[in-house]
C-alpha cells in the first residue's frame, strides 16, 4: 500500500469513530447506574462534591449536596462530569440523580 491509501484509510477510520462514538454516548446518556457503599473520601468542587464510595458498588460520584452518614445508596447518570476547584481539575464523577444515606 502506498502512503495515499494509508492516509485515506486513517481518515475513514477517524471519521467513522467521530460519527459512531457520539451516537453511542447520546444513546446511553439517560441510562442509570446503581451505586452504594461506605464513603471513603470527600473533595469539594466548584459545582458540588466529588465523593469516593467504596464497595460493593464503588466509584467516584458528584453530589450537589454532601450526604450525611457513613454509607450511601442511590442512582447515578452514566455521563461523568468534571470536578474543578478554582481552575484546577480535581477529577470526575458520575452525577448522582438521587440517594439515601445513613
Amino acid at each position: 500500500m502506498n502512503n495515499r491509501t494509508k492516509c485515506a484509510i486513517i481518515i475513514i477510520v477517524i471519521v467513522a469513530i467521530g460519527v459512531i462514538v457520539p451516537q453511542l454516548l447520546i444513546k446511553n446518556a439517560n441510562a442509570q447506574l446503581p451505586f452504594g457503599g461506605p464513603i471513603l473520601s470527600v473533595q469539594a468542587c466548584n459545582s458540588g462534591f466529588l465523593i469516593l464510595i467504596g464497595p460493593p458498588v464503588a466509584g467516584f460520584y458528584m453530589f450537589t449536596i454532601p450526604p450525611i452518614g457513613i454509607n450511601v445508596l442511590g442512582m447515578a447518570a452514566m455521563a461523568p462530569i468534571p470536578c474543578v476547584l478554582g481552575i484546577v481539575p480535581m477529577g470526575a464523577g458520575l452525577p448522582v440523580l438521587y440517594f439515601a444515606s445513613g
